[in-house]
């Protein structure tokens, strides 16, 4: 089909599709890099909330709050509080809470529960959950709590998604008076900008990609159909020719398509002298 198309459709074809490759691909990286871009700043405003935050926290209470199943006493209602404020603080934190690091059950997921916000309490309360029972966690989150155990460092999870939402969790290791390793803070942050973020830029990339394409089409229509003026001009010359008429004064140019009609306004002078000639 390709080769039945005239030289004209095929430069426009061949050109269009060129463009169009280059600039997916070029949107296809621009959608790559703004995603890392936006990553890399959500969880850099992650790690200064959860620090500020991780500062007021005593291992000592923590341990505490484990062995007191009473969410109503002092301590608890604290950590509550802290947690209800600093959701309230920060729009862009969902939950904040504190969870063991047991990894235990069957499929090797289960966290107890430690300390949580009003509104987690609540949900956990409506299932008669209490503090030590042990709660499945997603898979990212166990993949990042593995990393925490194994370099005893703060952890990013990947972005995931659930039905609430896309989520970001950080989570920071909690030691008790022997330095061990017992528990872990985290907060969920929305993460639900880096996907708008990301999409935002694919339809306003593409948005430019169609205006600029008709535009440069349009162009290039009309470039091309000057360009090739010289080999319309040689093809009447040359039916001319076919058909006896040895008279030709095409016009000339200096690319290479006036040269070419340069040599055949020369070539029909010398048929014309030799004919002349031989008559």
């Amino acid at each position: 089909m390709f080769k039945n198309m005239t030289f004209f459709k095929r430069s426009m074809l061949s050109t269009v599709s060129g463009i169009i490759l280059i600039s997916i691909f070029l949107i296809g990286v621009s959608y790559f890099i703004q995603g890392s871009l936006l990553k890399d700043q959500l969880r850099s405003q992650t790690k200064a909330i959860s620090e500020s935050w991780y500062e007021q926290m005593e291992g000592s209470d923590i341990a505490d709050l484990t062995k007191n199943p009473d969410i109503t006493s002092k301590t608890h209602v604290e950590y509550t509080d802290m947690f209800d404020k600093m959701s309230e603080y920060n729009p862009s934190v969902s939950h904040g809470y504190i969870f063991g690091t047991e990894l235990s059950g069957a499929n090797g997921n289960e966290t107890s529960l430690i300390s949580f916000d009003s509104e987690l309490w609540e949900a956990f309360s409506s299932e008669g959950m209490v503090v030590g029972d042990m709660y499945e966690q997603p898979g990212l989150v166990v993949e990042g709590l593995k990393k925490l155990k194994e370099t005893n460092e703060p952890q990013f999870t990947e972005v995931y998604s659930d039905d609430f939402g896309t989520w970001l969790t950080f989570m920071y290791p909690i030691f008790d008076s022997n330095n061990e390793l017992f528990a872990y803070y985290a907060i969920d942050v929305d993460a639900s900008s880096i996907n708008k973020g990301q999409m935002d830029l694919l339809k306003l990339s593409l948005l430019v990609l169609a205006v600029l394409l008709v535009l440069f089409i349009l162009a290039q229509y009309f470039v091309i159909k000057k360009q090739l003026k010289p080999l319309q001009f040689l093809l009447v010359g040359i039916n001319k020719a076919s058909n006896g008429d040895l008279k030709s004064d095409l016009p000339e140019g200096t690319d290479e398509l006036g040269t070419v009609n340069a040599s055949f306004n020369n070539m029909i002078g010398s048929l014309n002298n030799t004919v002349s000639g031989v008559s």
